[in-house]
Parts: structure tokens; C-alpha cells; sequence
């Protein structure tokens, strides 16, 4: 998934859930941020140390000791990303990782193929038919947030008529 799928999904989230929008908008985007310009330099995969619930951890634990509330948005930015990545398919997600062995692909680094490398894995991202089936993946987390919200709403409604 690209950009605009990651931020697609994790800043409607963060919002219904009343969390901090930058600081989930930056998370949602912190894996592809650390990890592809590692695999540029060729040190990894595209998906390596950044995709890891690890890290994902250590980011979250980072910006709780600024306020909690952006431990939780840093949480759920990262999580998003992760979750959205493994729905998407490609290559897989090191969830574990380094307390899992992965069989990542390496590539020897060439300095003059750097900037190529990063812009072709960036274009990749951003071609029409990828664009247009992160929409449709938006729209559908979009629709299966909101219907859970409802139920959630509806639920407790119910249950205060109850009670």
C-alpha cells in the first residue's frame, strides 16, 4: 500500500477515536519513511526493521513519554500501516522480527542507482491504478469503521434504555 492508502485509513480512525491527527498521520507513514531508504542504500527489504510490532512498540512507548494520548496515535498510525500492509499483500510483514527469523531479499548498494532505487519504489506508489485501489481500499475501511461505530453507538443506546 502507498502513502495515501496508509493516511487514508489510520486518520479517520485516529479521528473517530479523538487521538492526535499529526502525530498518527506522521506513524501511518514512519515504516515506508525508516525502511525504504534503508533498502535504497541496500541494507534490507522494503518491508524490514519498520514493520515490525517492535518498533512499532518502541515509537509508541517514544511519544507516551510526551502525552499519553500521542502513545495511543502513534499506536494506532503504526498499527494501521502494518495491518494495511499485510491486507495488501506483497512481501511479508516481519512482524517479530529480530525474535523471528525472516528470509529477507538483499541487493548489493551502488551508490550511482541510489536516488533511482528510492524514486522507482516512490513512483511505484504513486501510479494511477495503485492510486485508484487505495481509494477503494479507503473507502471500504471507511465504510466497515463506520458501520462498527454505529453498531458500537447503537449498543450502547440500547443498553442505557435497558438499564
Amino acid at each position: 500500500m502507498g502513502p495515501i492508502g496508509h493516511v487514508g485509513v489510520a486518520l479517520p480512525v485516529a479521528y473517530a477515536a479523538k487521538l492526535n491527527l499529526p502525530v498518527a498521520f506522521v506513524c501511518a507513514l514512519l515504516p515506508d519513511l525508516v525502511d525504504k531508504p534503508l533498502w535504497a542504500l541496500g541494507i534490507g527489504a522494503p518491508r524490514y526493521i519498520a514493520h515490525t510490532l517492535l518498533f512499532l512498540l518502541l515509537v509508541a512507548a517514544a511519544f507516551s513519554l510526551w502525552k499519553k494520548v500521542y502513545g495511543l496515535s502513534a499506536l494506532l498510525g503504526g498499527l494501521s500501516h502494518l495491518l494495511v500492509d499485510w491486507l495488501g499483500g506483497g512481501s511479508p510483514i516481519p512482524w517479530f522480527y529480530p525474535f523471528t527469523s525472516y528470509d529477507f531479499p538483499t541487493r548489493e548498494f551502488d551508490p550511482s542507482s541510489f536516488f533511482s532505487n528510492l524514486f522507482s519504489a516512490l513512483e511505484y506508489n504513486f501510479t494511477l491504478p495503485r492510486v485508484g485501489r487505495e481509494l477503494i481500499w479507503i473507502a471500504v475501511m471507511l465504510g466497515v469503521v463506520f458501520l462498527c461505530l454505529r453498531l458500537h453507538h447503537w449498543y450502547i443506546r440500547r443498553r442505557k434504555q435497558r438499564g
